[in-house]
């Protein structure tokens, strides 16, 4: 199987690649592009992209390498219900205007893009369609979808606008996941509660979620440390 060239901006903790890794799929990590220092560190501690941009905005995109697989979540901050609701007067926000230049100017096979699931509604929907016409305007076919990770084997209760286009000239259409019938709760992954944890479970048999107390909160942060990093500009 030819390794599918894979490009990622926003990148992160690059969990496109983990996804890619769990399913088996071999590909070339062509670029990262990561503003965050804490974050890039971390990047570069668990993948090694051929390219890793510090700031997408002063990357040329004439030049920019071209991948079959291109993924970006464009920055949430500006269309967050929990932050200001500013949309695109969010000078974060108008970072999602240099993802589609190179989409425009590389043209990969395959984009999927990422954002809250409120990047459908704010500015009245002018952001939304604003990208959903360019990407059509630069040949794909694009489709999109509201999903919450539970609902799909993921124990997180965290609804996404997800955005998928696909190349029109491959000919082919994007198959969705299936929810589940009965969501997967977080102690189906973590296992038991250690001695002397409190677990609170939600009325249902705790299908929706688990509240987890802070006698349990260590022994997950043991596994799962990640460095933060305070976004005062653009990034994921």
């Amino acid at each position: 199987m030819v390794a599918l060239r894979v490009g990622t901006d926003c990148s992160g903790i690059e969990a496109p690649l983990q996804a890619l890794q769990q399913l088996g799929v071999p590909y070339q990590h062509v670029f990262s592009s990561e503003i965050c220092p804490t974050v890039r560190k971390q990047l570069l501690a668990n993948h090694s992209p051929q390219i890793l941009y510090e700031d997408v905005l002063a990357r040329d995109n004439n030049n920019a390498p071209y991948v079959d697989l291109y993924v970006a979540g464009w920055p949430c901050q500006g269309n967050s219900i929990l932050g200001k609701r500013r949309g695109l007067a969010d000078p974060r926000t108008r970072v999602v205007w240099s993802l589609l230049e190179y989409i425009h100017k590389q043209r990969p096979k395959v984009v999927m893009l990422e954002n809250v699931a409120n990047a459908l509604r704010i500015d009245r929907g002018e952001q939304f369609n604003a990208v959903r016409s360019s990407l059509e305007d630069a040949g794909y076919v694009v489709q999109w979808r509201i999903i919450c990770p539970k609902d799909i084997g993921v124990p997180v209760g965290r609804r996404r606008l997800y955005i998928v286009a696909v190349r029109t000239d491959l000919c082919f259409e994007f198959a969705w996941p299936t929810p589940q019938v009965h969501p997967i709760r977080l102690l189906d992954i973590i296992g038991p509660a250690p001695p002397g944890a409190h677990l609170n479970e939600p009325p249902g048999g705790g299908r929706e979620a688990v509240g987890l107390s802070a006698t349990i909160g260590p022994c997950i942060q043991k596994h799962c440390e990640i460095g933060a990093c305070s976004r005062t500009s653009h990034g994921s």
